[in-house]
């Protein structure tokens, strides 16, 4: 954390965090709690927009979080502008700090929402903007469930400078979600007990002790390789399924009846 720090632009509200990365490199992030009360986001938007004017602060790169607030009405189902001046506050802020709105430049005609509430209305209140020129190096963006139970989606997306070190796929790991998986359990531990039953043959005083090295060494790529094997089958299935899902869920969501149709909200809301 040494070369991270921290700035409270808004207590509470508002918190600039920069750090540096690929040795000389720095990246600006202001995360975003905006107020829920109309009423009081524009005297919000205008005090940040008013430390970039009046402060030795760095140039953004991005500004995330929970927006309280839609820019477009196409952003809440049934859509549904919200008050104009709140609105306009929150252009002309990210406006003065150089941000767009990268998902929507990446898809300008598809719905998506982040947030839905007991009365069966959806909106888009957690937003990420960025910078002009990073939106080219943007991919993967996600809005979904997060690991921590919320009410809010997750959003998420990956940025990809070109200056950025290569990053390869890494070391294979045992899937989580296969740690309970009781078929699996079975095959290693009935591989554990061979091996087990190879040791003891050795007897007390093997006459080559690295024997015994080897054949922990055999049991674990055989245990690996039969997790491989196993989670190729099982995830794929369930990857299957939750694309399915996803599927189902982005036709409801931009469903023509979706703005004027309780049944259709209903129907998006069972799938998210």
């Amino acid at each position: 954390t040494s070369n991270v720090s921290v700035k409270e632009i808004v207590p509470g509200r508002a918190l600039l965090l920069t750090t540096t990365w690929h040795a000389s490199d720095t990246i600006s992030i202001l995360n975003i709690y905006a107020p829920n009360d109309y009423g009081t986001q524009r005297d919000f938007w205008q005090s940040i927009q008013n430390r970039w004017e009046t402060e030795d602060l760095p140039h953004l790169d991005f500004m995330v979080g929970d927006f309280n607030l839609v820019e477009d009405p196409i952003d809440r189902s049934p859509p549904h502008a919200d008050p104009q001046p709140t609105a306009d506050a929150l252009r002309d802020t990210r406006m003065t700090l150089g941000l767009v709105a990268a998902w929507c430049t990446d898809n300008p005609s598809e719905r998506r929402y982040t947030f839905y509430s007991s009365l069966n209305r959806f909106s888009r209140i957690d937003r990420i903007y960025s910078r002009t020129n990073h939106v080219p190096k943007l991919s993967e963006w996600y809005m979904g469930p997060s690991v921590t139970p919320t009410d809010h989606n997750l959003v998420s997306v990956r940025y990809a400078p070109a200056n950025a070190p290569y990053i390869g796929p890494g070391r294979w790991a045992w899937p989580a979600g296969l740690i309970h998986e009781e078929a699996l359990l079975q095959h290693i531990t009935q591989l554990g007990r061979e091996t087990e039953a190879q040791v003891e043959a050795l007897g007390d005083a093997p006459a080559d002790p690295t024997l015994i090295q080897l054949l922990w060494e055999q049991f674990k790529i055989k245990s690996k390789e039969c997790a491989k094997k196993h989670a190729k089958l099982t995830l794929a299935r369930m990857n299957n399924r939750i694309r399915a899902l996803q599927r189902d869920l982005d036709a409801a969501i931009n469903d023509p009846n979706m703005d004027t149709s309780e049944n259709a909200r209903t129907n998006a809301a069972i799938l998210e």
